[in-house]
């Protein structure tokens, strides 16, 4: 038996990377797919909105905007162990900016700051998070640096939104139909969190709709169940200005979905829809719920394959031919 050749993992000092931590570090995390990256780990969808913001005489390394919620995060940046000073900063910028969540990148944090975290995360007021994260950088060989965030602290809230959910239900809180609502889309988020997904989505709740990130604020993916009780999978778009390069995209999005989309327009509206048809859901019977809720999220997540790229790239476009389009 041949045994087989491994690699070793090395770590990489970050300041071989990143020599500035103004010039070099936070330029690096606020591109596109660096800030996925942050935003994988933290399960959220992040759009940057702003580098070095002022609040006072100070300056937030990097604002964003959670594009499910349009809430605005705080990023802060060390090349090294956290400080006090830079806590006083996050708290700062919180104020200022009115964040409802805080992320502190730091090398190593010291367990003081993990600790003030914490009692950030207890005692601050609910919807207010604070993350604190480690970066890493590990090559094998002569590969490229690889980076790698580690979350060091969180909100306690995280891992009791399930149980949360699962107790509205039980408790008879809502109406019966709000109910049965908020029961398919948790299995729906039960799906996605068991088979993995691009989708990206906040707490379920027991509305006629569900909506997911897609990369940008103006845009939502939505689940959506209509009056006449139809599933639908949808694209939102809540600019009327941005809605013919949406249309611009359309030809070469059903192409590379196999989907006919069906459009829903109005002039002066501010939501319009690209639209594609669930098959339909017995709301009533939940044993029939499985092969609906599969339908459901392939037609989402090829939604979000198609159109996330081209939106987050529509800076340059107005009204010409679609931009992701080879």
């Amino acid at each position: 038996m041949t045994t087989p050749t491994l690699g070793r993992l090395e770590r990489v000092p970050l300041r071989d990377v990143w020599p500035s931590e103004s010039s070099d570090f936070t330029p690096w995390l606020a591109l596109l797919e660096n800030m996925a990256l942050l935003g994988e780990t933290l399960q959220l969808d992040l759009q940057v909105e702003g580098r070095e913001q002022r609040v006072g005489p100070f300056s937030a390394d990097i604002l964003c905007k959670e594009t499910l919620t349009d809430r605005w995060v705080v990023i802060e940046n060390q090349l090294n162990g956290t400080d006090h000073s830079h806590l006083g900063q996050l708290l700062t910028y919180a104020a200022g900016l009115e964040a409802t969540t805080v992320v502190w990148v730091a090398e190593r944090f010291t367990d003081e700051h993990r600790a003030a975290l914490d009692w950030l995360n207890q005692v601050t007021t609910e919807g207010v998070h604070f993350f604190g994260l480690e970066i890493e950088l590990w090559r094998i060989g002569d590969s490229a640096p690889a980076p790698k965030f580690n979350v060091i602290c969180q909100p306690n809230d995280w891992s009791r939104v399930i149980k949360d959910t699962t107790k509205r239900i039980e408790d008879g809180s809502q109406s019966p139909l709000k109910q049965t609502y908020l029961a398919f889309w948790q299995a729906l988020d039960d799906r996605i969190r068991e088979n993995g997904s691009v989708l990206r989505h906040g707490q379920p709740k027991g509305y006629n709709y569900f909506p997911f990130a897609i990369g940008r604020t103006e845009f939502k993916l939505m689940a959506t169940f209509t009056r006449d009780g139809k599933l639908w999978a949808t694209l939102l778009c809540t600019d009327p200005q941005l809605w013919p390069a949406v249309i611009a995209m359309k030809a070469s999005a059903e192409h590379e979905t196999g989907y006919t989309l069906v459009e829903d327009f109005e002039k002066g509206r501010r939501q319009n829809y690209l639209s594609v048809h669930i098959e339909n859901a017995d709301l009533d019977s939940p044993d029939t719920w499985p092969p609906v809720i599969a339908d459901l999220q392939s037609k989402l997540e090829k939604l979000h394959t198609a159109f996330a790229p081209r939106i987050r790239g529509l800076e340059a476009v107005t009204t010409g031919p679609d931009p992701g389009a080879t």
